[in-house]
Formats: structure tokens, C-alpha cells, sequence
């Protein structure tokens, strides 16, 4: 059937179709198809690649190119997309063009789900512009951090001093954009930070305890950046299927070396702000151009400045804004430390344990009080949703109790201010401290 319709039809379908793999099967179907290929292989390989890629499919190219080319020297100058390479010239370029074109899609949606529009929604919510500057901006840093980022790594492996001519080069790299791009990358860069110190809170890697400047340097979040976004991409993606032994596969990189903290990681931020840009100026909106976010405030609390929303549509994003292992702290009273039930909890509530969503849905459903203004469906910023929290988890607890078949005990008169829960086993597991307390107790 298909070798009856008209040349130019059948050259039509074969641009259209969105990766390689449906090509090369497409023209093995008849003689008639592979003929219309090899008339016009250039131009159909390169409509096939902007479908893989879009529209930043010359960033891309240069990216599956020195991906593909492990001996390829130095960094690419960005020179005009009409002189970067069309579409795949080997096997191998094809198959990293699609894979890196999926992971840039991914933290695309990412992106758009934790800063743009609306923040419910489990689609892209991106603009084409914003899409095409988002994905830019995301290749041309992979293309930074192939070059530099593990030869980052294998200097704080061995203790080396960075050399600093690679700075040099870096800048060069940087300085051949044009300023508004520079800034875009630059905000790509904030973005993957901020990612990665997501990544942080949610796998507690290291000590989060201090807020800092976002374009500033810290630990394991900062070494994270010297890895490519593919892998902080399956950091994300482990999330709410958590096992020991997946996360061992992770950040291959920093395992293979050993490293999950060092001092004075700088292998980007220096040589942006030697290209001249002013970090101080530089975060995610500069992708953007205007945040939906702004637009709303706390149903709760009303406060227009708690740009952190949640409703059910965004809660599988808790993960780093209100990690797992910190739901022990918002149980009232001394609750968290109690011998017995205490750490049931927190195995319950571990990364490995928790499915945020259905967790959540669980406390709003099971909730003693539904007149307590919260509604499931309305934003809620941090603070009133942690405040939720801690009044609602005493409820979830004792209802996963009952689920599991196990008996609740007699209430401790003293509830969860009681202070023999933290240093009498016996005390602990004789008697409820899951309720509020029948005597005044001192706090």
C-alpha cells in the first residue's frame, strides 16, 4: 500500500517520523521507501533530528557528537547554528542524540512542574520560546560538564589543584555567547543547583542545614553539578520507588570516586562570572517569561511572599522540600523519640517507605477535623502544610496501626508530652502516647 502513494507523500511521512529507529525500520519495508531515503538522506535525517531534538537540535548535535567522540579535543566553539552538524553521522551519535533529547525533556517538566505556570499540572506547562531557551541552555551545560566536569572530579579525587587554564578555556566557551544566552545559561546552571539541593534534602547527602546564596557553592550538591543532568535526572526519578540497592547505582561519577563532599568546588561559577556575568542578578526566570506562581498566594496563611505551593497535584515534590526523614520532627511533643513507636515511625516515613502522594492523601482523607480550612485542592505553603502536619500525623499513625491489625493501647494520661517515653521501653510500649494529653504535663 505504501509504495503506491506518491514520492513526495512518502517523503513527507519519512521526515515525520520521530526517531531514528522508526526510520530505519520504515525504510527496510520496500524498495520503493529506501529509494525515496537515499534521494533526499540528508534532508530526511535532519527533519527526523529536529523531531528527536526541536529546536535546539544544533546544541544538541554538538553534544551527541563529543558524547560519541570520547578523543574529541577541547570545547566546541558555539559558533553560528549553520555551522553545527545537522543530524547523526553514526549509530552512536543517533542513539545519544535520542536519549539526551528524552533526559533534557524530562528536567524540562521538571522545571516547569516545581517553577512555572501551573504547578498542579502533570504535563509541561513551557511556552515554545521558553521550552527552546530551557533546552538551550540545558545542552549547552552538559556540553560544559562533558568537557570539564569529570575532569573536575579526578582533581578532588586525587587532591590536585585545578589547572587553571582550564578556566580559561571554560570562559572562552562562555564568552562566544551572546549576553542574553549567557544569562540563560547561567540560569540553567541555578536551576541544576537548586535541582540538586532537592536531590540533597530528599537522599539527606549532606549537612542542609544553613541556607545559602543559590549560585554559591556548597558540598554534595555542588558535586553533583560535575555530573551530567542525566544522572542528576535519575536521582529524581529514583524517588517514590527508593531502594538501597538502586541508589547504589546512582551518581556513578562521585561512587567510583568516592566522593560525596569536598571544599571549594567552583568549576562553573567562576568561569561565568569571569565571562561577565552578574550571578546576583541570575535565577530560573530569566527562562521564563512570567511565573504563574507569583500569581497565587497561601489559602491558608494569605502571605504573599511563600512562593512554595502544594496541592495534591505537586505532591510527589515534597520529596525535597519536606524530606522523609524530617517527618519525625513534626510530631508533637516528644513523640518522635519514643522508644517504641517512635522508631516505627521513622522506619514507616523513610525514603524507602514513603509514597508522598498516597501519604498525603491519606491524612487529608483520615483527618479528625474537616472544618480545619485546609483543603487538598487549594495551595498551601510550606509552613501551613508542615503545620498540617503536625496536627494530622497522630491521626495517620494510629490509623496505619489499625491497618496493619496491631492493638491500641490505653492512653497515657500524660499523651505525647510524656517524658518516660524516651527512657522506659516498658512504659512506652504499654501505653498510647499517640494522643493528646488528660493531665497538664510540663513541656
Amino acid at each position: 500500500m505504501l509504495e503506491s502513494l506518491p514520492l513526495d507523500v512518502l517523503n513527507c511521512i519519512l521526515a515525520s517520523l520521530p526517531d531514528f529507529d522508526s526510520l530505519y525500520s520504515a525504510i527496510q519495508l520496500c524498495k520503493t521507501i529506501y529509494n525515496v531515503f537515499h534521494t533526499h538522506p540528508t534532508s530526511i535525517l535532519h527533519e527526523v533530528s529536529l523531531n528527536v531534538a526541536g529546536p535546539a537540535l544544533p546544541d544538541a548535535m554538538r553534544l551527541a557528537r563529543r558524547m560519541a567522540d570520547e578523543n574529541a579535543p577541547g570545547m566546541p566553539v558555539l559558533a553560528d547554528d549553520k555551522d553545527a552538524p545537522r543530524y547523526p553521522t553514526t549509530r552512536s551519535e543517533a542513539i545519544l542524540l535520542v536519549s539526551n533529547a528524552r533526559d533534557v525533556q524530562e528536567l524540562e517538566l521538571f522545571f516547569s512542574r516545581r517553577h512555572n505556570l501551573d504547578r498542579t499540572s502533570a504535563s509541561n506547562k513551557l511556552s515554545e520560546s521558553e521550552s527552546y531557551r530551557f533546552q538551550r541552555a540545558i545542552y549547552r551545560f552538559w556540553l560544559y560538564q562533558e568537557r570539564f566536569g569529570i575532569e573536575y572530579l579526578d582533581s578532588q579525587y586525587n587532591v590536585e589543584l585545578w589547572d587553571p587554564t582550564v578556566y580559561s578555556e571554560g570562559i572562552e566557551f562562555l564568552k562566544h555567547l551572546p549576553a542574553n544566552e549567557q544569562c540563560e545559561f547561567a540560569a540553567a546552571c541555578v536551576f541544576l543547583k537548586d535541582t540538586c539541593l532537592w536531590i540533597c534534602e530528599a537522599y539527606a547527602w549532606g549537612d542542609r542545614r544553613e541556607p545559602l546564596p543559590s549560585h554559591k557553592p556548597t558540598a554534595a550538591d555542588e558535586l553533583m553539578l560535575c555530573c551530567s543532568p542525566s544522572d542528576i535526572l535519575q536521582c529524581i526519578k529514583l524517588l517514590g520507588r527508593y531502594t538501597q540497592e538502586a541508589a547504589e547505582d546512582l551518581l556513578p561519577p562521585l561512587v567510583e570516586r568516592d566522593l560525596m563532599t569536598a571544599p571549594g568546588i567552583d568549576f562553573i561559577w567562576h568561569p561565568l562570572e569571569h565571562a561577565g556575568v552578574d550571578m546576583s542578578k541570575i535565577d530560573y526566570k530569566v527562562l521564563l517569561q512570567e511565573t504563574e506562581g507569583e500569581k497565587h498566594t497561601c489559602s491558608v496563611c494569605h502571605d504573599p511572599s511563600k512562593q512554595d505551593l502544594w496541592n495534591k497535584g505537586n505532591w510527589d515534590l515534597l520529596y525535597g522540600a519536606i524530606p522523609p526523614r524530617s517527618l519525625g520532627t513534626l510530631l508533637p511533643g516528644r513523640l518522635q523519640w519514643n522508644l517504641v513507636d517512635g522508631n516505627l515511625f521513622r522506619q514507616r516515613t523513610s525514603l524507602s517507605g514513603l509514597d508522598y502522594p498516597k501519604f498525603m492523601q491519606q491524612m487529608f482523607d483520615e483527618r479528625p477535623d474537616k472544618e480545619d480550612g485546609f483543603s487538598e485542592e487549594a495551595f498551601i505553603c510550606t509552613g501551613c502544610l508542615k503545620s498540617f502536619m503536625t496536627s494530622n500525623l497522630v491521626s495517620w499513625w494510629l490509623h496505619r496501626k489499625m491497618e496493619d491489625g496491631s492493638a491500641i493501647q490505653e492512653d497515657c494520661w500524660w499523651g505525647y508530652h510524656c517524658k518516660t517515653q524516651v527512657h522506659k521501653f516498658h512504659h512506652a510500649s504499654r501505653l498510647n502516647h499517640f494522643c493528646k494529653p488528660a493531665r497538664q504535663a510540663e513541656v
